[in-house]
């Protein structure tokens, strides 16, 4: 009985010292006249032990407020954090109340273990329900990032398709005519005519090598495309065609280039991707190594273990910030003045398409880039179904 009377007595005086340790806490942070508003009710929930917590008709407003918290962002420990200062409050009032002789020393030894079980029972309640409002927050917002990335990758789609429908019809006519001229060159010298050739089977394979970046690329921005057959290749040649029309560049920059064969294993993949996927990860060693002045090295090496089938790209350039190094992999990350952030989505995109994987590990002085293919991944059956 005497715990009614105190808190009647005493709402007003609990709820300035809750406001004032508030204000002590998080000064300029709350509004201390809604606190003040939302304090009224939730005094009433603390004190009116008689009534089971769930079934106080104030009980509707902890929802609400963790609803609110969660939806403002309000740090969980700000909200938890209030818990504790009610108690403070409460308690400090309630030995001020036996201090004044109002109650003996055993009544409020009793009403303490109560209020700490009445409060705690508060803490728990407002952790779940913000815990599930803040998730719920977070699968919106997710939600709505994913409906933007797919807005720009629907918008990328349709400049892909016009893009591909300018550049692929004056490819498909030069090509044409490097044909005719093939065949005219019976009218060379012998010496002539195999280097004519030789320098046109160069330019046949460089057509081929841009043919699948434009589908590729398509690939990616509309998640559609021609799929290239997965056919079977050695480790060895797949890497040499790929060296040998590098080449020209690593000469020009004064890069040398090494090769290590460990292994020449055949894997069965899509072959001309997985070139652009190797071509892309060089040329993005050599565009880091154009920053340095040392002696610009990279190594292309082979190598498997049980498991897997590995090619890997070192140089020794920089390295990659560290502001990049999470989001490498992410559609419209670069860190190049007019890089289009894709090239690297696409390689992760195609590696994942051939059972495998890119990753890297860098720091400064050393980049590697390993493309993994997993062994007996089904490919090869899915090869025989292809043919």
């Amino acid at each position: 009985m005497w715990f009614q009377a105190f808190s009647n007595q005493h709402e007003e005086t609990i709820i300035q010292a809750w406001l004032s340790k508030i204000e002590d806490n998080f000064p300029g942070v709350y509004n201390l006249q809604d606190l003040y508003q939302n304090g009224k009710k939730n005094i009433r929930l603390l004190v009116d032990i008689h009534i089971p917590l769930k079934e106080h008709p104030l009980f509707e407003i902890v929802p609400i407020m963790c609803k609110y918290h969660a939806q403002r962002g309000t740090p969980v420990e700000h909200v938890l954090h209030s818990s504790h200062m009610w108690r403070e409050a409460l308690l400090e009032t309630i030995w001020s109340y036996h201090n004044d002789k109002m109650i003996s020393q055993d009544e409020a030894w009793r009403i303490t273990p109560i209020m700490h079980k009445r409060i705690d029972e508060v803490q728990r309640i407002i952790s779940r329900l913000y815990w599930d409002y803040a998730q719920q927050v977070i699968h919106q917002k997710q939600k709505k990032i994913e409906e933007l990335h797919n807005d720009r990758l629907s918008l990328l789609g349709k400049m892909a398709a016009s893009m591909a429908h300018e550049i692929k019809n004056p490819l498909f006519a030069i090509e044409g005519f490097l044909k005719l001229i093939k065949n005219d060159l019976t009218c060379l010298s012998c010496s002539s005519h195999s280097k004519m050739r030789t320098y046109i089977d160069v330019i046949e394979r460089e057509f081929e090598g841009l043919y699948g970046q434009i589908t590729s690329f398509l690939s990616f921005s509309k998640n559609s495309g021609t799929e290239e057959p997965y056919i079977e290749c050695s480790m060895r040649d797949l890497m040499e065609q790929v060296l040998r029309l590098i080449q020209p560049r690593a000469v020009n920059e004064n890069v040398e280039v090494v090769r290590i064969n460990e292994s020449d294993s055949k894997i069965i993949v899509q072959k001309v991707a997985i070139q652009q996927v190797l071509s892309n990860v060089i040329n993005n060693s050599m565009d880091a190594l154009s920053t340095v002045d040392h002696q610009k090295k990279i190594i292309v090496r082979s190598w498997e273990d049980l498991d897997k089938f590995y090619i890997s790209v070192s140089d020794n350039g920089p390295g990659i910030p560290e502001e990049l190094k999470e989001s490498i992999f992410e559609p419209f990350v670069t860190s190049k003045k007019n890089g289009t952030g894709l090239g690297l989505a696409i390689c992760k995109q195609i590696m994942e398409k051939n059972i495998g994987d890119l990753d890297f590990t860098s720091c400064n002085g050393e980049t590697v880039f390993t493309l993994s293919f997993v062994k007996n991944c089904g490919l090869s059956a899915s090869n025989k179904e292809l043919a």
